[in-house]
């Protein structure tokens, strides 16, 4: 194994406060959506019950992801490591662990809503997937693979801006497959499966699971480009 440097980037603490206080606040609205549905009646949302409903899974989701954020802040490990055999991923609501470069297929770059993510495509999903603790986060998890076929990477946790840390996982992910395979192919345009680079999600870096709600609500477009490694 050649002598590569490891990086570790702690997570931002005041970047998680603001994140906490934003889940906060959509519970707060939450509250209010269940206390008086009616008050919020519109040409859009007509329907008191639908509002109420909105209201209690808008409680029950940003509550557990509040709960979650919030016992971040208390952990000292670093937030993300990036080191010759791969990266260990501690960031998130849906930590991955750590993922060997070999088992990463793709680095895709999705944006939405303004919002960019690393989405990294990986050979064995059902791991990723059991590692998570409780039922809810696996089923998120389970999710995020259906919709994106990969693992969610945001910088928004982290002391590092989503520019330097995609650029330090493309470079060393370029260097692994460089040395495994010796070639690599840059595909902007999409990976081997004729995936479309440009697709719509209605689905909220709980990993992106937040994001996507966001998306599916104002429906917006979800673009993504790939390095992929044949």
């Amino acid at each position: 194994m050649p002598d590569v440097e490891t990086i570790e980037i702690p997570i931002s603490r005041l970047k998680t406060i603001l994140m906490f206080f934003g889940c906060l606040a959509f519970v707060v609205i939450g509250v209010c959506f269940v206390v008086s549905p009616e008050k919020f009646l519109s040409p859009v949302a007509r329907s008191s019950t639908k509002i109420f409903i909105a209201g209690c899974l808008g409680i029950v989701f940003f509550g557990f992801v509040g709960i979650t954020i919030f016992k971040k802040l208390f952990d000292r490990a670093p937030g993300f490591i990036i080191s010759a055999e791969g990266i260990t991923d501690n960031s998130g609501g849906l930590p991955a662990g750590f993922i060997p470069w070999s088992d990463i297929i793709a680095v895709k770059v999705i944006e939405i809503n303004n919002q960019r993510l690393l989405n990294l495509v990986v050979r064995d999903r059902h791991e990723y997937i059991q590692r998570q603790k409780s039922a809810i986060k696996r089923m998120i998890m389970k999710k995020n693979f259906e919709l994106y076929k990969g693992i969610g990477i945001s910088a928004n946790a982290l002391k590092i801006d989503f520019g330097e840390l995609r650029g330090i996982i493309e470079k060393r992910f370029s260097e692994f497959n460089t040395r495994r395979s010796g070639f690599l192919n840059l595909t902007p345009e999409g990976d081997e499966s004729g995936e479309s680079p440009c697709f719509f999600v209605c689905q909220t870096h709980f990993s992106y699971f937040p994001y996507a709600c966001i998306a599916g609500v104002f429906g917006k477009k979800v673009t993504n480009k790939t390095l992929f490694v044949k």
